[in-house]
């Protein structure tokens, strides 16, 4: 997918500090902030759903009086703590976004 075009594949291409030396990776190369930052949105996309679960649980146990789904006793404490890992996780990204956007700027990028 990544060499279907030619803007996806000059993507891949980097020079290296020699003007003789260039890469050429076999394989997509891969941005260690990119791969974080799409773990970090499906994990955030998961306490999502989970904290939506718990919540149509909730309030279809209290109107019905019956409970399809069970949760362990201690979920609201555990689900707080990945919740607020998350957000960190979030800010974290963030700080590092801004930093990468400041350094391209000094460097005429983008």
């Amino acid at each position: 997918m990544a060499h279907a075009n030619i803007v996806s594949a000059d993507s891949m291409f980097r020079v290296g500090q020699m003007p003789d030396v260039a890469d050429l990776p076999f394989f997509d190369a891969e941005d260690q902030y990119i791969v974080q930052n799409d773990l970090w949105q499906i994990g955030s996309a998961a306490i999502t759903l989970i904290g939506l679960f718990y919540l149509v649980k909730e309030n279809v146990a209290h109107t019905t009086g019956r409970s399809v789904l069970e949760f362990r006793l201690d979920f609201q404490n555990t689900f707080r703590g990945l919740a607020a890992e998350s957000v960190a996780l979030q800010d974290r990204s963030r700080e590092v976004t801004a930093r990468k956007l400041q350094c391209e700027r000094r460097r005429g990028g983008p």
